[in-house]
């Protein structure tokens, strides 16, 4: 037996904390018996199993299975709805702000992408569907949410799919109304980006005419008591010092109960703009920032994803899928307008699943492949890459020094309850009867 290449060692002053990126399992053990050789005793291999592995060939047949159960399941569908390409909104690093006026223009056909999910279906017995309605801003189309929403949820009820709607906003919209109109056809998660306290937020994502932002969005929050908030936190080293005020002006306003969970992301670099040197973190800086920023939320009471986890993004899932309204499949929410990130148009009938194993299985790297953080970055980002013009950018650096931190932290925190293992069980809320 031999410790797994997924295996990471976490020093401490006095203990070890061992966690496997292939299964997720973590163990906090005396340096005394860290040094210790596994093959001393046959007690010490069986507690540490989780860990260990036979040969590199079982570590090889480990992650390829992992991979393949990911990227090409065929129970649950997930498609990303571009419900329009315009927006109220004019934030300063929109990776949609280089789409041509004319593409912005396009109207989406409600009842064709109805009958083409439908179609999907049936045609693959998909038992999950999992929809998100986004954009430009999706809440400028509430009614053909609306309707599509209603038919598609009638449909999946009457042939046992469960089914997951949700929308990315900016939140100016979701008034009550809007809210209501949402929980009625069953959207169960809002998802809304606040970057700063009222002036922060406000200089980075205004309206389109340059007004603020921040206090139309905070009030529908407040207000809103009909599906779940989340908060997206997009920051860079222009509003990194903002965040802590942030979270303390929600938690004064006692926003815990209002909001079902906080996510943070580093700001991307757009195709209009791939020149980030003037804002982004370096990938140590975004570590320690990071793992500081998840202290000081859960320490307020909110709760966050636990920040190591599996990473599966569009490109690289055989039953994923970013439509357009003129029609356009993409497989990266990011590409959208990008002849290189360009599936094929929707037409029912042509099946997108045959002409996409140029995209899920690009981006294979060998290097990659005996990389430990392998199963939680799951290789590079191909959008990035495009956007940097370079053939991968390797996080290694970042976790690095984000899993040593991290997981030091997150053993001592008195708030491990508000560490989300699992949102998407958490999401889905499926319920068995006996």
């Amino acid at each position: 037996m031999k410790y797994s290449r997924f295996t990471v060692f976490c020093k401490e002053t006095d203990k070890t904390i061992l966690f496997n990126t292939l299964n997720k399992r973590m163990r906090v053990i005396p340096n005394s018996l860290n040094v210790r050789s596994i093959h001393s005793s046959k007690l010490l291999e069986r507690q540490l199993s989780d860990f260990l592995v036979k040969d590199d060939v079982a570590d090889n047949q480990n992650i390829q299975y992992l991979m393949n159960s990911m990227v090409y399941q065929t129970t649950r569908l997930n498609i990303t709805l571009m419900m329009t390409m315009r927006c109220n909104f004019k934030c300063i690093y929109c990776f949609e702000s280089w789409i041509p006026g004319e593409e912005r223009c396009k109207e989406l056909d409600e009842e064709e992408v109805i009958n083409w999910i439908i179609w999907l279906v049936k045609k693959y017995h998909f038992r999950q569907v999992d929809l998100c309605f986004h954009g430009g801003e999706p809440l400028l189309e509430i009614k053909k949410i609306e309707r599509i929403a209603k038919k598609l949820k009638s449909f999946f009820l009457a042939n046992g799919v469960f089914y997951l709607f949700t929308i990315v906003t900016n939140g100016y919209l979701l008034n009550k109304i809007n809210t209501e109109t949402l929980k009625n056809v069953g959207v169960k998660i809002a998802q809304i980006t606040i970057d700063g306290v009222e002036n922060v937020h406000d200089k980075r994502r205004p309206l389109a005419n340059g007004k603020g932002t921040f206090k139309t969005i905070l009030e529908n929050i407040e207000n809103n008591d009909h599906i779940q908030i989340y908060i997206s936190i997009i920051y860079d080293i222009k509003n990194a010092d903002y965040v802590r005020q942030l979270i303390d002006f929600l938690s004064e306003r006692n926003l815990q109960n209002k909001i079902r969970l906080i996510v943070l992301s580093a700001t991307k670099p757009t195709i209009k703009s791939n020149n980030i040197s003037d804002f982004q973190l370096s990938q140590q800086e975004d570590a320690r920032l990071r793992v500081e920023l998840l202290k000081y939320i859960t320490d307020s009471g909110f709760r966050v994803p636990f920040d190591v986890d599996y990473q599966l993004c569009t490109m690289k899932q055989k039953s994923s899928f970013v439509l357009t309204p003129d029609k356009t499949i993409y497989k990266c929410i990011s590409g959208v307008g990008n002849d290189a990130f360009k599936l094929c148009t929707l037409k029912i009938g042509d099946d997108p699943f045959v002409v996409q194993p140029q995209f899920i299985e690009n981006g294979k790297d060998n290097d990659c492949q005996q990389c430990a953080y392998m199963p939680i970055c799951n290789r590079f980002c191909l959008y990035e890459s495009f956007v940097m013009n370079c053939n991968k950018i390797c996080k290694t650096a970042y976790w690095s020094e984000f899993l040593r931190l991290f997981f030091s932290m997150y053993i001592k925190s008195e708030n491990k309850n508000n560490f989300v293992l699992n949102p998407s069980a958490e999401e889905w809320e499926i319920c068995y009867h006996e």
